[in-house]
């Protein structure tokens, strides 16, 4: 009976490890039960509104004066003198020179050769001048004697002519007054002529001494008009010869005495390819630099940034370059400005080639590209977004002209699109406001 007990303890412990066994086989057995959640991507977006957009052409070229004056003596000599600036320091490059003003006839005396031969022509022609003045002066003064001798002789001789036709003076009174008559036109026509003759020395003289005076006036350089020396080539106790076989700007540069330009306004000559050229125009606005990064703030922010200037096109030719094919357009900067560039530098050039006042503009980086065709996703009402295919127009720095298939008002994804499909469901996420939608190019 123990023994039966036993046995059946046994069994019940084995049935329940069995049954315990299959229990967990058959869980391990069944796959999980799970619950699916819709994944939602999180993106960037901004409400599209219109606003300007600029369309910029780049160019470079050599930066250059628009006045700029190659100075020359005409003829050798020893520099006597060089001027001073207004430190009374020797003028040199660098240094700023006044031009003339509506008091000065002539700018700053620049430097001076040694003009004591002509300067003593000059005295001298000056005596001979004042000379013949006071011959003339005299002769002038003859004239009016002898006319007044002929006038006395005149009314002698009609007086006697009638005394003689009454018969109460004789036929040799009458001849004799006759012949004072004619000898007093004599005297008038002598003196005339001797008038005549002085005025034609003090002529001559006159036009030497102008002459000498000019020469004189050539010993001395002036500064044209307002600027700064670039090229200084005298130097003071040394001799002068005139440069000779000069055939472009760059040797007179090297060859001429002084050199002054005038720094508050550049010209900048481009050779920009005709397909880009095609939509300048004269009056355009520019934005010049030798820096790069400085021209792209100064176009997004819609003013000049340091190191800046701004300008207009001045001239389009109406040629294309047969070499190069490319179109010479000339820039000129505007005055009143800091200046930021130099004679000869090479800088670079922006033009605002076509501008919109009020276009719906997008992002460039917001546009992707399937067979070379560019789409959009647009957010809808319900948080998912619809795969649009659009049409461009005009690009502007960072922002691209939307012509069809966007329109006001529209939610579209700028950032987070690459793992965006059709019908997504989205959360936007430091979405910019409608401000920020405006085109940078603007500055606005």
């Amino acid at each position: 009976m123990t023994l039966n007990k036993g046995k059946l303890a046994v069994g019940v412990i084995a049935l329940s490890l069995a049954g315990l066994a299959a229990f967990r086989l058959n869980s391990y057995l069944q796959p999980p039960v799970m619950t699916s959640e819709e994944r939602v991507i999180k993106v960037s977006a901004l409400t599209v509104e219109p606003a300007p957009l600029t369309s910029w052409v780049f160019a470079e070229g050599t930066v250059e004066a628009q006045r700029k004056a190659f100075l020359d003596f005409e003829r050798a000599g020893k520099v006597v003198s060089v001027g001073t600036d207004h430190n009374n320091l020797s003028l040199r490059e660098g240094s700023r020179v006044s031009g003339p003003t509506s008091l000065e006839a002539r700018g700053q005396r620049l430097a001076s050769l040694d003009s004591r031969n002509t300067s003593a022509n000059v005295n001298s022609l000056s005596a001979r001048l004042q000379s013949a003045r006071l011959r003339r002066e005299e002769t002038q003064a003859n004239i009016d004697r002898a006319k007044n001798d002929r006038e006395l002789a005149r009314i002698a001789f009609e007086r006697t002519q009638k005394l003689n036709q009454q018969g109460l003076i004789s036929r040799d009174a009458l001849d004799r007054d006759r012949t004072a008559l004619l000898n007093a036109e004599a005297a008038v026509s002598a003196v005339q002529s001797a008038e005549a003759s002085a005025k034609a020395e003090v002529e001559s003289i006159s036009a030497e001494l102008e002459g000498a005076l000019v020469t004189l006036s050539k010993d001395s350089l002036f500064a044209p008009f307002d600027g700064v020396i670039t090229v200084m080539n005298l130097r003071e106790g040394n001799y002068y010869y005139p440069p000779m076989g000069i055939s472009s700007n760059s040797d007179r540069e090297n060859a001429s005495a002084v050199v002054v330009v005038d720094d508050s306004r550049y010209e900048i000559t481009l050779e920009i390819p005709e397909q880009s050229a095609r939509p300048v125009k004269e009056g355009q606005t520019v934005w010049v630099s030798v820096n790069s990064s400085a021209l792209y703030q100064s176009a997004g922010d819609g003013e000049p940034a340091d190191g800046v200037m701004t300008g207009r096109i001045w001239s389009v030719s109406p040629a294309i370059s047969l070499n190069s094919r490319t179109r010479k357009v000339k820039v000129r900067t505007d005055i009143n400005q800091p200046n930021t560039l130099q004679d000869g530098l090479y800088a670079q050039v922006w033009i605002a080639a076509v501008e919109k006042n009020s276009t719906l503009t997008l992002p460039v980086e917001a546009l992707s590209f399937r067979d070379r065709m560019p789409f959009i996703y647009v957010i809808g009402n319900d948080d998912r977004v619809e795969r649009r295919s659009i049409t461009t127009g005009l690009e502007g720095l960072s922002k691209i002209e939307i012509t069809k298939g966007l329109t006001r008002g529209e939610k579209v994804v700028i950032r987070g699109q690459h793992l965006l499909g059709n019908d997504t469901l989205v959360e936007v996420v430091n979405a910019p406001t409608t401000e920020l939608a405006v085109n940078e190019e603007s500055g606005q």
